[in-house]
């Protein structure tokens, strides 16, 4: 951005030894207020000292995106990582699921499919079914699990939502993800009863490739509101 004779495009210069004697009317907050004043009918006009300080800065501006920021983010007495859209961080030593004790809500053991180790395309899928429980699979995850959350139907009927889980497999955190729900009112009649589905996002590739969690344990909990996640997933 700049060369070595200091010059550069738009404001962006080298602060040398030779120009920072310039610059320093700038710091001079009553010079400084006067000569930035943007109201024409104003009496007050820069100082030729002043007026040169501000070429320096003259042109056209710049706008650069900003891809990186803190690592960490503090929560009261606790600090948890901070992650880009889309990154899965990478696991962390063994680890208690969360300070405050969940509340288990439903458990299922893995099929491939739901492990993404099948073959042929992964469906990015795990399926929520009955596994078990006395429940009407159609309606309990959509209207009691998942109903406080805020659910918007797509052009195709089906509706969706996001919420915040915490997530650990086999011992290891992965800090706090926000994944997707699906519903389709009408799954059930083709589908072997499956209606509502939590899309793994960017774990996809992590249980494709990384980790197979085929014949794990699911393990799906509610958590007290106010926190920074609705929910837990835990595969042990």
């Amino acid at each position: 951005m700049t060369n070595d004779s200091g010059s550069g495009k738009g404001f962006a210069r080298r602060v040398t030894s030779a120009n920072l004697d310039t610059l320093r009317h700038l710091l001079r907050s009553s010079s400084t207020k006067s000569a930035l004043s943007t109201d024409p009918t104003s009496a007050n006009t820069p100082t030729p000292e002043v007026a040169a300080a501000l070429a320096m800065f003259s042109g056209e501006s710049l706008k650069v995106p900003v891809y990186f920021s803190s690592d960490t983010t503090s929560s009261g007495s606790q600090t948890v990582p901070r992650q880009l859209p889309g990154v899965v961080a990478q696991p962390s030593s063994p680890a208690p699921l969360t300070a405050i004790p969940p509340v288990p809500v439903w458990k299922k053991t893995l099929s491939r499919t739901d492990a993404q180790r099948q073959t042929g395309h992964p469906t990015g899928d795990l399926r929520l079914m009955k596994a078990g429980y006395p429940i009407d699979q159609t309606k309990f995850f959509r209207y009691q699990v998942f109903g406080n959350l805020i659910w918007s139907t797509q052009s195709d009927g089906h509706e969706e939502a996001s919420g915040n889980f915490q997530v650990a497999i086999l011992g290891h955190q992965y800090g706090i993800h926000s994944l997707t729900l699906s519903h389709r009112p009408d799954g059930h009649a083709g589908q072997q009863n499956y209606t509502t589905g939590l899309r793994w996002g960017s774990f996809t590739a992590v249980l494709r490739t990384q980790v197979d969690v085929t014949k794990r344990e699911l393990r799906l909990y509610s958590l007290p509101p106010g926190g920074r996640s609705d929910f837990a997933l835990e595969i042990v």
